[in-house]
């Protein structure tokens, strides 16, 4: 029985893995994660995106793509097929690597989601209760300013409360 060649490569995006299995074939199909390639990436431009090393190396129906992605979501998966898929053709043709790399396909996407900060709310953190708790320290003294009766006191504990809310 001939031996079929096939090349393994691995991709990464985000939280996503994507490890692929190409084999040459004179019918070639894909399928990712026992689905037809069409059902696992419905929308065009994911399917582009997955294409695009086969596109670049002019090897579109040429290979017979087993795909098994796993992590993140649909953009993040078909990011990580793309540069598994460039990786496999790396191993197929030397050759190809100055027209990926000029595309930009053999380089990893570094962008992760950032983590959340609670100093920053801005960057979808956690809301800081810092404020709350000076704005609670300061209001038990208003009262006593008001027993003592000098309007001087009141006058004082009224102005660092505005200050803290400002």
């Amino acid at each position: 029985m001939p031996q079929i060649q096939e090349f393994i490569a691995t991709g990464r995006r985000k939280t996503s893995v994507a490890r692929i299995r190409m084999m040459p074939e004179y019918q070639a199909r894909s399928t990712s994660m026992g689905r037809s390639f069409d059902d696992y990436f419905p929308t065009g431009p994911l399917q582009n995106v997955v294409l695009q090393p086969l596109q670049t190396a002019k090897l579109v129906n040429a290979y017979d793509l087993s795909i098994n992605a796993s992590g993140g979501g649909a953009s993040g998966q078909a990011g990580a097929v793309r540069l598994a898929i460039s990786r496999a053709l790396l191993q197929v043709d030397a050759n190809l690597r100055g027209k990926l790399k000029t595309d930009g396909l053999l380089r990893r996407d570094p962008r992760m989601k950032e983590r959340k900060n609670p100093v920053n709310p801005a960057r979808g953190s956690v809301s800081s209760s810092r404020n709350d708790n000076r704005q609670s320290a300061l209001i038990p003294t208003l009262p006593a300013a008001i027993k003592r009766g000098g309007d001087a006191s009141v006058a004082a504990a009224l102005s660092r409360l505005r200050t803290v809310r400002r």
